[in-house]
């Protein structure tokens, strides 16, 4: 009896790790601190598949970092994340201050960089080799804001 009741205990916990396991794979992560707070992150979606026409949205995540700027905060977002031909960053808040941005390779060569003068930057990483980019979000006075960009 002391044995098939240790047995049944024993299936049960067995049976309940393996019902609410889960499993994922990250691509990338990390911790970003600030004066304002501390915000972690995964980029967990390492595959996606691009349904209908070129033009259509490609999956991929979308970072969002807020960010306190020239006492105003904005919240920032880039994406898709892996990349194929567009980068989207999109600004929510009033810009006063001026905003730009550089891409970087591994390397440190800058590839680009122009100043974000409306809410939305397009970067067309189209003729980029795959690989993986350093986006730099900068602004007079500020730190800069880092984004592991990944290029397919």
């Amino acid at each position: 009896m002391y044995l098939q009741k240790n047995f049944l205990i024993l299936i049960f916990f067995l049976s309940s790790t393996i019902l609410c396991a889960q499993q994922t794979t990250s691509s990338a992560g990390g911790i970003i601190s600030s004066q304002g707070g501390q915000i972690s992150f995964v980029v967990g979606q390492i595959n996606y598949t691009n349904v209908g026409t070129k033009e259509s949205i490609t999956g991929g995540v979308l970072q969002v970092v807020q960010r306190l700027f020239n006492n105003e905060m904005l919240l920032i977002k880039v994406g898709p994340n892996p990349v194929v031909e567009n980068l989207t960053i999109q600004i929510d808040g009033t810009l006063k201050s001026d905003i730009f941005y550089q891409v970087f390779d591994l390397f440190g060569h800058e590839l680009d960089q122009k100043k974000i003068i409306e809410s939305n930057a397009v970067i067309n990483m189209k003729d980029y080799l795959p690989g993986i980019f350093i986006l730099l979000i900068n602004s007079t006075n500020q730190a800069p804001i880092p984004f592991k960009i990944i290029k397919l």
